[in-house]
C-alpha cells in the first residue's frame, strides 16, 4: 500500500460501503444468488454496456433458466437470443461452459478459481467475479472501473503501477464485505469516478482521495 495509514483505509472502506448501501444501481443480477444467472450476466457484461444487457439478460434467462436448459438448446436459438449484444462467440462459449457445468459438475458451478478459468470464455476477471458474486468468496474483482477508482484514490491522477494494483486491491478489501465492496467500486467508477471529468464533489471518498484535489482544481470545481 502507498503511504496511506490503516486508519485512512478503514475510513475509505466505511465511506464506500455506506455510499453503496444508499446509492447502488438496481440491477437484476444483484437480486439473485443463482450462480447460473450471475454467470450469464458476467458474460454478457464483458463487452456490452449495462443498459443494453438488462433486457437481453431477462429474456435470455426466461428462455434458458438453467445450465442444463442452455446446454441442451440448439446453438441457433442461443445466438438468436443474443441478438443486439454483438460478439456472438460469447454466447457460444457460454453455452459450452454451461454444458461443462451440467455434464462434468452435475449442474453446480465449480468453486475453485483454476477450474473456473478452465471454462470456455472465462478469463481471470470473470473467474474472480464468479467467485465473489456467485459463490460468496472474499476475493478482489478488478475491472476497468475498479482499477481506475483504486488507482486514483491511493496513488493520484497518474494512477497506480500495474504491477502494484492487485496488491493494493487485496489490502484494501474489507473483511467479510467483498460483494458490496467490489460492486461499490464498480458503481462509483461507472457513475462518479468517470474516466473523463470525474464528479469529485459527489464522491464519498473525496476527503481521502489523492486525486480529488488535482481533479477539482483542473475542472474548476
Amino acid at each position: 500500500m502507498p503511504d496511506i495509514t490503516q486508519q485512512t483505509v478503514i475510513a475509505i472502506q466505511a465511506a464506500l460501503l455506506s455510499w453503496f448501501k444508499a446509492e447502488s444501481r438496481q440491477l437484476p443480477w444483484r437480486t439473485t444468488t443463482d450462480p447460473y444467472a450471475i454467470m450469464v450476466s458476467e458474460v454478457m457484461l464483458q463487452q456490452t454496456q449495462v443498459d443494453r444487457v438488462i433486457p437481453v439478460y431477462l429474456a435470455f434467462l426466461k428462455q434458458f433458466p438453467s445450465f442444463q436448459s442452455l446446454a441442451d438448446a440448439p446453438a441457433a436459438d442461443v445466438i438468436r437470443s443474443w441478438a443486439g449484444m454483438g460478439y456472438n462467440r460469447r454466447a457460444l462459449n457460454l453455452q459450452r461452459a454451461a454444458a461443462q457445468v451440467a455434464g462434468l459438475y452435475e449442474g453446480v458451478l465449480p468453486s475453485d478459481p483454476p477450474t473456473l478459468r478452465g471454462l470456455p470464455g472465462v478469463g481471470e476477471y470473470t473467474a474472480a467475479a464468479l467467485a465473489c458474486f456467485a459463490l460468496g468468496q472474499q476475493v478482489v474483482v478488478i475491472d476497468t472501473n475498479v482499477r481506475r477508482v483504486l488507482s486514483r484514490v491511493f496513488y493520484g491522477p497518474e494512477g497506480a503501477p500495474e504491477n502494484e494494483l492487485a496488491n493494493v486491491a487485496t489490502q484494501a478489501l474489507p473483511e467479510g464485505e467483498a460483494w458490496s465492496w467490489n460492486q461499490g467500486l464498480m458503481d462509483l467508477g461507472a457513475t462518479i469516478c468517470k474516466s473523463r471529468r470525474p464528479i469529485c464533489l459527489l464522491c464519498p471518498l473525496r476527503s481521502d482521495c489523492k486525486s480529488a484535489g488535482p481533479f477539482m482544481s483542473t475542472n474548476g470545481a
